[in-house]
């Protein structure tokens, strides 16, 4: 689906105006870019774009829960961005829903986690991810699917006054774990 790379404003459930904003300096030109490609930058008009589609945040929560994530998911815009808690389990486990991998190996082929398969020798595996990072760097994601196998790595303290001062995105502190993992069950014939 093409979308117009602008920013996004939801108008919440008390009337207030909502608008993401974006990790990084970043250009807003209005360019046509499809939804793959700003999930494959981590790109937050991106994803509030889908969320002013469906028009109640209620109905993500549904999905997110329909997904298997059984924490409190608090119905509100802001979701779009992983505003809610929860483990590295329920996503790992929401991860495996995945069957169509397209959007998702965009993020592995040339986004945030563009390193995975050149870095941890995993060029000619089927792989699709996500990073995540949540603000001031307090929690790091990096969400991984393939065809036979989901894996999923969380970076953060439990208090929430821990955070990387910098460098704390999914894709540097996360990835790697991954990758790692990844490379050893690649390698082990063992595990088919």
């Amino acid at each position: 689906t093409p979308v117009p790379n602008l920013p996004v404003t939801i108008e919440t459930a008390n009337g207030e105006a909502w608008s993401p904003k974006e990790a990084s300096r970043v250009e807003q030109n209005g360019e046509m870019n499809p939804l793959s490609w700003g999930l494959a930058r981590s790109r937050n008009n991106y994803s509030a774009w889908i969320m002013k589609q469906a028009k109640q945040p209620q109905a993500v929560a549904d999905f997110i829960h329909n997904m298997g994530v059984r924490s409190y998911i608090d119905p509100v815009p802001a979701l779009c961005l992983g505003t809610s808690e929860s483990n590295v389990f329920e996503l790992v486990s929401a991860y495996s829903t995945f069957a169509m991998l397209t959007m998702l190996e965009g993020v592995v082929r040339s986004g945030t986690a563009g390193r995975l398969k050149w870095m941890y020798g995993l060029d000619g595996v089927e792989i699709g991810g996500k990073t995540g990072t949540s603000q001031k760097n307090r929690d790091a994601w990096f969400m991984c699917v393939a065809p036979r196998i989901v894996a999923g790595a969380w970076v953060g303290g439990e208090d929430q006054a821990v955070r990387l001062l910098s460098r704390g995105e999914g894709g540097v502190v996360a990835l790697p774990i991954v990758g790692d993992f990844l490379t050893k069950v690649y390698a082990d014939p063992r595990l088919g």
